[in-house]
């Protein structure tokens, strides 16, 4: 089996929130080698695009 292979089979067989981390983590990776030059907004962007927060956590903040 070929080295793009195994990693391939491996990330289908993750839960979706998984897959979508190391997405992000090899996105990172290529923007990263792309420049050099750290922006943190890009390591934020696709976790504040996400909306995390779960029902029962946004009606303990509503009573706030």
């Amino acid at each position: 089996m070929s080295t793009r292979g195994l990693p391939a089979k491996q990330f289908a067989s993750l839960p979706e929130a998984w897959q979508r981390q190391v997405y992000d983590f090899a996105r990172f990776l290529l923007l990263k080698g792309a420049d050099e030059h750290f922006n943190g907004l890009l390591l934020s962007e696709s976790a504040l695009a996400r909306n995390s927060i779960t029902p029962d956590a946004a009606s303990g903040w509503a009573s706030l």
